[in-house]
């Protein structure tokens, strides 16, 4: 929470200018946001999706902005937004959003899995790939607030036994709505997923819904306006076919690059999509159409020719672990009747080995675990590492201290930094990490593991609860 808040230069601001235009009555102007590409104007080119989600815990913290008569509430900008209560509302709603969405995975899976199986498949395919630090890490991207989506849409796809009501319908219609403003790449899901679970008057129902959404949050901010920074995506990368050895030499990379290979990244992934398409189970059908939209992102990944200036395939993992959960969860099933408990145990620890310590060491330090400025296989510039993947091994062989203090950089040595000021005591290892912080950065992280904690309770509850009624 210290530092610069963890809110990224780019993106970020963008899509917390649309929750603040939204919380502070600036919508559909923008004219006291801040946006870094547009920092003038403050319209920002970003999806609004992820603003109108995060919205309401904004609106919530920024009542402490306003008591405290904080700048950032009559006009946005860079100095005023980082540290602000306002912006931890943000930060809040994606740890919400998150474990919202296990939670929805969880009760979906339980219909036809024990728990045990249940659990290890949700830690393998979301908790276990990256997809956290889009909640604790850099909070203020859109990728937290899609995963969520999918997560409802995969609840209602695996629980559902007749076809959706017109109430069911509007709901759908919104969620297709939000999904399709969220990012561009997910209009391929908001137009194929309400073919599965309603038919005529209904399913127009859900795309009028969808519509009028699109139309208040996208249409009319930017009537009149171009988004140069989509058309160019759209023109040179997407429409703009390349060889098809290209085609095949991005595939092969991304699956196995050195830099954020899906087998070191995210080994569950094609696991999981494996399982889907050769198992045999009675939702093959429904699982195989909910997947196609996939086939968008996936060419978007291979075209764009890197992997879009973060940690991994950001454009496809976050949606593809909740749609390939339930194969994943039917796979352990499988196995585990075969191989038994702890053989199946073994094997997810080791799959699970290289993309637990690729997630937990990365930016643990600014030499090995970051990203640089630099071209990579395919001749494109991005904010990269290209070796990666080599770096976290080579630690792990010749300097294994350094990797753990890269890997306990969050949690663990906040915890000991506490002990330490608590008892006056600064041990240089752990101080240096958060020589920064302050009082209002401690209160903050405490609120987010609180936050953690209640959600978990809450969980917990609801299960007890579901049991004591069957």
């Amino acid at each position: 929470m210290h530092g610069s808040g963890m809110m990224y230069s780019g993106d970020d601001y963008g899509y917390f200018a649309h929750a603040a235009a939204l919380v502070y009555g600036d919508f559909p102007s923008y004219k006291n946001e801040y946006s870094m590409f547009n920092p003038n104007n403050g319209k920002p080119f970003q999806f609004i999706g992820a603003g109108i989600m995060a919205a309401p815990f904004v609106y919530v913290f920024s009542w402490i902005d306003r008591i405290e008569h904080n700048p950032i509430v009559q006009q946005r900008r860079e100095n005023n937004i980082l540290h602000s209560w306002s912006a931890y509302g943000f930060v809040i709603s994606s740890v919400f959003y998150l474990w919202a969405g296990c939670f929805l995975l969880y009760q979906c899976l339980r219909r036809y899995f024990r728990e045990p199986e249940t659990i290890l498949a949700i830690v393998l395919m979301v908790l276990a790939q990256g997809i956290p630090l889009f909640a604790f890490r850099r909070p203020f991207f859109s990728h937290i607030s899609e995963f969520f989506l999918v997560c409802v849409f995969v609840r209602w796809m695996l629980s559902m036994k007749k076809e959706l009501d017109y109430r069911g319908a509007v709901g759908l219609g919104i969620l297709t709505g939000l999904l399709a403003l969220v990012r561009l790449n997910d209009i391929a899901m908001a137009l194929i997923w309400p073919l599965i679970l309603c038919r005529g008057k209904k399913l127009m129902l859900t795309y009028i819904v969808a519509g009028a959404l699109l139309f208040v949050f996208y249409l009319i901010p930017h009537h009149g306006g171009n988004n140069s920074f989509y058309d160019s995506l759209i023109n040179q990368k997407i429409l703009n076919p390349s060889s098809f050895n290209f085609y095949l030499r991005r595939v092969w990379y991304i699956l196995t690059g050195p830099d954020w290979g899906l087998i070191f990244t995210a080994p569950f992934i094609p696991i999981g999509l494996v399982l889907a398409i050769f198992l045999k189970y009675p939702l093959h059908k429904k699982v195989l159409i909910s997947l196609l939209p996939l086939l968008v992102n996936f060419y978007l990944i291979i075209t764009w020719g890197s992997q879009a200036g973060w940690y991994s395939y950001r454009y496809f993992i976050p949606v593809a672990a909740p749609l390939l959960v339930f194969p994943l969860a039917l796979g352990l099933s499988y196995a585990i009747e075969r191989l038994g408990w702890k053989t199946v145990i073994i094997m997810c620890i080791v799959l699970s080995l290289c993309p637990v310590l690729s997630m937990l060491a990365f930016e643990g330090n600014s030499k090995d675990f970051t990203l640089f400025q630099m071209v990579n296989a395919f001749g494109e510039s991005d904010w990269t590492n290209n070796t990666y993947q080599l770096n976290i091994w080579k630690a792990l062989i010749h300097h294994p201290l350094s990797l753990a203090e890269a890997i306990l950089k969050a949690g663990p040595l906040f915890l000991i930094y506490s002990l330490m000021k608590l008892f006056h005591l600064r041990p240089i290892a752990a101080f240096s990490k958060y020589s920064g912080f302050t009082p209002g950065d401690w209160i903050k992280v405490l609120g987010v593991y609180a936050w953690l904690g209640a959600l978990m309770l809450i969980s917990q509850r609801r299960e007890t609860l579901s049991k004591v009624e069957d």
